[in-house]
């Protein structure tokens, strides 16, 4: 019996020393918590409570003994419920025989973020200091102040610049209140951190911890830790936190209101949902293991989201006010329109799909690059002093482009560009653009365009046969729809002076503007192409550009400067699209 406890007792000091948590057990079950008025008491409740904290051995939560690097990287694991490892090779501090590698939980800090390896080294045993704990707390909420004072504090000095910013946004959210000493504060950075004191900075940062159907939630912020939540018809009245831990999940967000930021660690391809009329003044996109998308629909409201993180792609879905992409992180806008895209990070890429569209898109960094496909939209883009070397692709219709820094290259002309003076080097669907110089495209360039009209007026014609109300007739140009008849050929119709032009019945009048229009296959096929019996099923896209000053017919009810789009069907579910991208005049 006397050797049993003897190995229980040495056990218990085992446990102590490397800091292996025990059996979760209840507040009650621990003989040595501080008193119910002690300033740690509450965090250490609320740590015991939701399992991101444990004691060290039987009835034994020891909140004064310090914790290591490695044991308060792993309490943010905990938090997050994040699970997936990064790889510790290259990191000669470790070892393999280490409680905190055999359980894996030190490869996922690294992976979450919180504690990186420098100079090769973690030093995952060496006693936390406080201004390393808050910067693991603030990188794992992403908080960070690009600027700081901490005049609160008669120690502010001894901060280290490295630890600054976060420790600034701590304090700034009301999470770090300092220590008080006379007749002021202080941080105490380079002092080690207690058990209950990190227990505390738990309980200032997180209230609540959801997952399932939830209704409603602690005051406060609040993490969500599994795939498949759904909060419904509920404030949250703090941050919400789509953990790690949802990884390639679901989580939706159905008439949701969030007072502070929501901030995505969580969530893969299949989204993070934002519908019901929910509200959302600020989104943090952060995920550093996979692909996420966000998705807002339902008369949702999103008025900014930030983009600052992550290993792979990032999907923004719906309309959102304003976007912020300082990563180089690949990020798509698809299905919705966007106020403002700024692009702060060098090497960005930003792909703006065919059916989204951008009011404003100011590149700010050098090397980026904006992909716009066919059918995409922006009304104004703009290159800053700086920015050099931007790279424009894709079809996408551009409006306005303001090129203020040199080398940009645009694959399609905008409608108008304008270079600043002293600017090099920029070049426009292939041809180079003069500093100081306002330009518009003069020939079709596989978007349409439009130039001075030639003297005289010029017309055009295509044969073949159709059949049915379904052609589209353009200025006298009757379109063969993709059903057609073997043996029928297409041929193009580059330019020409018209004075209307009809679509399916529909009357235009454009006051003799000259115009380009272009017909593309989709399944590749030129305008020559001749069909024959096993050809079918083709759609194309016609595009048509007009000159400035143009009028619709006064039976429609359209002005200001933008375009429209129109979908028109035709019999066996064929499909064209007709898009008029000019300034329209009422």
């Amino acid at each position: 019996m006397k050797k049993r406890i003897l190995s229980l007792a040495v056990s218990l000091a085992m446990l102590l020393t490397l800091g292996i948590p025990s059996i979760a057990l209840s507040p009650a079950d621990y003989t040595d918590l501080p008193d119910s008025s002690h300033f740690t008491y509450s965090g250490i409740v609320s740590a015991i409570e939701n399992g991101i904290m444990q004691g060290v051995g039987s009835g034994i939560f020891a909140p004064n003994s310090v914790i290591t690097r490695a044991e308060a990287a792993i309490y943010l694991v905990n938090v997050m419920g994040a699970t997936v490892k990064a790889s510790l090779a290259g990191v000669s501090d470790v070892s393999s025989d280490a409680w905190y590698v055999k359980d894996g939980r030190l490869a996922v800090a690294v992976q979450m973020g919180v504690i990186a390896p420098v100079g090769g080294k973690l030093r995952p045993d060496d006693l936390v200091t406080r201004e390393e704990a808050f910067d693991m707390m603030a990188k794992a909420v992403k908080l960070t102040s690009r600027s700081w004072n901490l005049t609160k504090f008669s120690d502010r000095a001894e901060v280290s610049n490295t630890y600054a910013g976060s420790i600034q946004a701590l304090v700034s959210a009301g999470y770090v209140n300092g220590i008080p000493s006379g007749d002021g504060f202080i941080l105490n950075p380079k002092g080690t951190m207690t058990r209950g004191e990190f227990a505390t900075l738990f309980g200032n940062v997180f209230q609540g911890f959801v997952s399932g159907s939830v209704s409603s939630v602690k005051s406060g912020n609040v993490v969500v830790k599994k795939a498949g939540t759904v909060l419904k018809n509920l404030t949250v009245k703090g941050d919400l936190i789509i953990g790690d831990g949802v990884g390639n999940g679901n989580v939706t967000l159905d008439n949701v209101k969030v007072d502070g930021r929501l901030v995505v660690r969580g969530g893969g391809r299949n989204s993070i949902i934002i519908t019901g009329g929910s509200v959302i003044g600020e989104i943090v996109v952060a995920r550093v293991d996979g692909a996420v998308r966000v998705a807002v629909s339902g008369d949702s409201t999103v008025s900014v989201v930030y983009v600052d993180d992550g290993k792979n792609d990032v999907i923004i879905q719906g309309d959102v006010a304003r976007v912020v992409v300082d990563t180089d992180v690949p990020v798509t806008l698809q299905g919705g329109t966007v106020g403002t895209v700024s692009i702060t990070a060098s090497d960005a890429e930003v792909t703006l799909a065919a059916d989204s569209k951008v009011t404003t898109l100011n590149v700010q960094a050098a090397d980026v690059t904006v992909d716009t496909e066919r059918g995409a939209a922006i009304t104004t883009l703009t290159i800053s002093s700086g920015a050099t070397d931007a790279e424009i692709t894709g079809r996408g219709t551009i409006t306005t482009a303001n090129v203020n820094a040199s080398n940009a290259t645009f694959e399609s002309a905008p409608q108008t560009t304008v270079t600043a003076n002293n600017v090099t080097g920029t070049t426009v669907g292939g041809s180079q653009i003069s500093g100081g110089t306002t330009s518009t495209p003069s020939t079709d360039s596989g978007g349409g365009g439009y130039s001075e009209p030639p003297s005289g007026s010029g017309s055009g014609s295509g044969s073949g046969s159709g059949s049915g109300s379904s052609d589209i007739i353009i200025s006298g140009l009757k379109y063969i729809p993709p059903t057609v008849a073997s043996g029928t050929s297409l041929s193009a119709v580059s330019n020409g002076t018209f004075t209307s032009i009809t679509v399916n019945g529909v009357s235009v009048d454009y006051n003799s503007s000259y115009f380009t229009y272009s017909i593309t296959w989709l399944n590749g096929l030129d305008f020559s192409h001749v069909f024959d019996a096993a050809d079918g099923n083709y759609e194309a896209i016609v595009i048509i550009e007009a000159g400035a000053g143009y009028q619709f017919d006064p039976n429609h009810s359209l002005s200001g400067a933008f375009g429209i789009s129109g979908v028109y069907k035709h019999p066996g579910n064929k499909k064209i699209e007709i898009d008029l991208n000019a300034p329209i005049s009422s």
